[in-house]
């Protein structure tokens, strides 16, 4: 091992014995800091609920007099990218003003430009399953507003897309367990973020004292022997090992 390996190793093992010296201090801090996030992720930050509810879309009407009963590949193909469409559709006004209607008449006031921000439509792997994803900060209205979508998606989507189906998969779920904040999560963040800032605060403190120390290894620091050491008497008088740095010139 060669001199920089060496005062490397030497390094780490100092600042490690200084952390672990100092690890009460660590983890009081860290829970502070994990207590302060939990109070704030309750008291500041507004619980929100998801209803979640599936859609499949095809581009032709199974079934009806007139039309095959069998499916393509190019008819998947063609509902895959009417499901992308439907996104677009199922967030336009023209459903949101249907929603927004009906929900007055449950008493609920809720405009069209809060309820675009609500709503979320996805489409997995690009196939004609939807996923609809209501948010908001009351269970009931999310799951009222997923109801209200899946309700009228047949409606809108025939009238802009003239041909095909909209059915519903699965109905809107109610849920009265928030869905964010995530509680949990912040505390096991606040707890590292307190952890790791007091780490590097107790080593930037030690690294920018420069004055010599009892526990300091001069001849291992410095890679030269050391010939002697001069004691202070006064030092020792008071009690202390003798071989303290005074700072007195």
């Amino acid at each position: 091992m060669n001199n920089k390996e060496q005062e490397n190793t030497i390094d780490l093992k100092r600042i490690l014995a200084l952390l672990l010296s100092k690890i009460w201090i660590i983890l009081l801090v860290a829970v502070v800091f994990a207590a302060a996030v939990a109070l704030y992720t309750k008291l500041a930050i507004d619980e929100e609920y998801t209803s979640v509810a599936t859609m499949y879309v095809q581009n032709k009407e199974v079934g009806i007099e007139g039309s095959s009963t069998s499916i393509s590949s190019s008819d998947m193909v063609a509902s895959s990218s009417l499901a992308k469409v439907c996104q677009d559709i199922f967030t336009s006004d023209r459903m949101l003003v249907k929603v927004e209607t009906s929900l007055k008449e449950l008493g609920y006031e809720v405009t069209a430009k809060q309820l675009k921000k609500m709503i979320k439509i996805t489409s997995t792997n690009e196939n004609q399953v939807m996923t609809l994803t209501v948010v908001s900060g009351d269970p009931m209205l999310s799951l009222e507003i997923a109801s209200l979508v899946t309700l009228n998606a047949e409606e809108v989507y025939r009238d802009i897309v003239k041909i095909g189906s909209v059915e519903t998969i699965s109905e809107a779920s109610y849920s009265e367990t928030p869905s964010a904040p995530n509680l949990k999560r912040n505390v096991i963040l606040g707890f590292l973020l307190g952890f790791l800032l007091m780490c590097v605060a107790i080593v930037l403190t030690d690294l920018l004292d420069t004055k010599v120390k009892p526990q300091d290894n001069l001849s291992e620091m410095y890679g030269i022997p050391l010939f002697a050491e001069i004691m202070d008497f006064e030092i020792e008088m008071k009690g202390g090992s003798g071989y303290e740095y005074s700072g007195k010139k």
